[in-house]
This record gives structure tokens, sequence and C-alpha cells, in this order.
């Protein structure tokens, strides 16, 4: 599948534990932009009080609190991040791993 001639990629990161430090979804390419399209997360258990980060490389930009097992982000518009920047996450749970996949493409 392509997005504006674009081929959509996308990454997946299971049963992760993030509480520890961040994890790269997405890896960094020089000179160029991650544009992540689709952001679905799942828990192994109700993900009730916790939050998960989501980075622009080093810069946390966004916090959200997923509900119960499962969880989406409906973007209006992709979320273009920094050039050359990785996508991660981080979250605050101790008793939950979680589960990410996204959707994305280079610019």
């Amino acid at each position: 599948m392509t997005i504006d001639g674009k081929k959509l990629q996308y990454a997946s990161l299971k049963e992760t534990d993030c509480n520890t430090s961040t994890q790269t979804l997405i890896p960094a390419i020089d000179g160029k932009t991650v544009v992540v399209c689709d952001i679905f997360v799942s828990a192994k258990k109700n993900a009730v009080d916790a939050e998960i980060s989501l980075y622009d490389g080093s810069t946390e930009f966004f916090i959200w609190f997923p509900e119960y097992t499962s969880s989406s982000i409906n973007l209006k518009a992709p979320i273009h991040l920094g050039a050359g920047n990785a996508f991660k996450i981080g979250c605050d749970s101790t008793t939950t791993d979680f589960s990410v996949l996204a959707t994305y493409y280079y610019l």
C-alpha cells in the first residue's frame, strides 16, 4: 500500500516492558522524516492508570492514557517527526506489558 507515493510500512513491539527505558518503535534514518499514520496499543491486562509517552527522538511530545486492554489513536493527520529522529515509546506501568503497532512511511 502507498500513501502519496510512499510505501506504507508497519513496526511493532510485542509485550514490551517500556517502564525502565524508552523503546525504539520506528528507527531513524539520517535525513529522513518518520511520518506516523496510525498507532494501536494492547495490554496483557487492563491498562488502568497506565500512561504511554510518545517521543520524537528524545523529546516527549504526547502522553496517552490507553483504556482497558486495547486502544488506538485516531489521527486526523499523520504525525511528522523531526528529520533523522526515531519514534520511541515509554510507559509508567510496572505491572503491564504493552504490545504496540504503528503504520508509517519515510519522507
